[in-house]
């Protein structure tokens, strides 16, 4: 019989302590685990969110709110940007894609975005994945009061190809005015977005002039507000440009001038994982604590069991078995303890993590991918191995310096 053999005899014989040890050891290993993939997925999330955009161009105010605003439909806009800096930028050489967005509706909570058959042409990346939005049921909108709706937004809000509905002034559901007679103009739905695990998914979006029009503001198609060169405000523009240094060159002129601002989306990113960091950190290391806590638990529940099997070990030893042998042994159950509760814990933390990924992208339509295993994890197992490996020592020490004859006395 092998010394695995025996340890796991062992360990059926003192079934009950063992799985509480190694459910102390799952718990730390689910909460690193959890905290671990939550974070990395939120921070894939944004970063896929704002791939298809190298520069948004918005009101003055806060660089982070004109992106919380306008990519994850997070916050409210900044304000309007007049309709001259949207012309100026179309008419820009080096400018190769540009995107208009309008604000400020709503329907059930799911804002209500005027754009251009454009805002569905980026392509959102994020290492080799990438996808653009595309339309699982019926067409584009192609006229004012047309609508394509995100696929949450048509499963939550019960949309179909054909409904109708009306919006509300305000980007939540029931705050903002009552309808006003300009807001009682219904739109009918006439396209359904396959889901795309980004912010479109939660958003409703119809052309600028829908927007402009329910606010009583003048409209008309865009070639020919452009070719007049006035017209309504624009809440944002998302854009790209052909180079790295035209993009520095118009936030430049951009930044210096009072109408508007230009944002970077992935400066504003970055900002959002240092603010983010502290927390992690302090999260992360409380998970550790847990981790030396659940070593120290199986550290002494096999201490106990060496005590209690004081009696057997001296019979192992009379029987030939040397220190080291019982020192193996006692290393493997405590091995085979925290390996249990390993591969218990990553189940436990992946699966707490899919629950938090859910809340997330349901609050906020940011994707959370919490399936995909990292080069660290196979480490993270081994580490863990190590750990329990580590905390057999004393109970192995304690076993390896037992003096044979004293435990081998007749019981009274």
């Amino acid at each position: 019989m092998t010394l695995v053999q025996i340890a796991l005899r062992y360990l059926r014989a003192r079934w009950f302590p063992n799985l509480l040890t190694a459910a102390c050891v799952s718990l730390g290993v689910g909460l690193l685990v959890a905290v671990i993939v939550v974070a990395r997925g939120v921070k894939e999330g944004l970063l896929l969110g704002t791939s298809p955009y190298e520069m948004i161009v918005g009101a003055k105010g806060s660089p982070t709110q004109v992106v919380l605003s306008t990519v994850f439909f997070l916050d409210v806009p900044t304000g309007n940007i007049p309709f001259h800096v949207f012309r100026l930028l179309k008419q820009h050489p080096r400018v190769t894609l540009l995107v208009p967005v309008n604000l400020g509706d709503s329907y059930k909570g799911f804002r209500i975005v005027g754009t251009t058959p454009d805002y569905f042409t980026p392509v959102f990346q994020l290492g080799r994945r990438e996808h653009r939005l595309r339309v699982a049921q019926g067409h584009l909108f192609a006229k004012d009061f047309e609508a394509v709706v995100g696929a949450t937004a048509a499963r939550e809000a019960i949309l179909t190809v054909g409904d109708q509905f009306l919006g509300i002034h305000g980007l939540e559901e029931g705050i903002g005015e009552q309808p006003d007679p300009a807001h009682r103009r219904q739109y009918t739905v006439v396209g359904i977005l396959a889901p795309s695990s980004t912010a479109a998914d939660r958003a409703i979006f119809t052309t600028m002039g829908s927007v402009w029009a329910v606010h009583g503001l003048p409209t008309a198609p865009l070639e020919e507000l452009l070719t007049r060169g006035e017209g309504p405000p624009i809440t944002a523009l998302f854009l790209r440009a052909q180079s790295l240094m035209d993009l520095m060159l118009l936030a430049t002129q951009l930044n210096g001038g009072p109408d508007a601002q230009a944002v970077f989306p992935g400066r504003i990113v970055d900002r959002l994982f240092t603010m983010f960091a502290t927390g992690e950190t302090i999260v992360e290391a409380i998970a550790f604590m847990v981790l030396i806590v659940a070593a120290i638990t199986v550290s002494l529940s096999l201490f106990g069991a060496t005590i209690e099997r004081r009696r057997e070990m001296a019979t192992l030893r009379a029987l030939g078995a040397s220190p080291g042998t019982l020192v193996k042994l006692l290393l493997w159950e405590s091995a085979l303890i925290s390996l249990l509760g390993t591969v218990a814990g990553f189940g436990l933390g992946r699966g707490a993590a899919y629950i938090a990924s859910r809340i997330i992208e349901t609050s906020s339509g940011i994707y959370v991918p919490v399936w995909q295993l990292s080069a660290l994890e196979p480490a993270f197992l081994g580490a863990m191995a190590l750990l329990g490996v580590l905390a057999g020592l004393i109970p192995g020490l304690t076993a390896y310096r037992m003096e044979v004859a004293d435990h081998l006395v007749p019981l009274a």
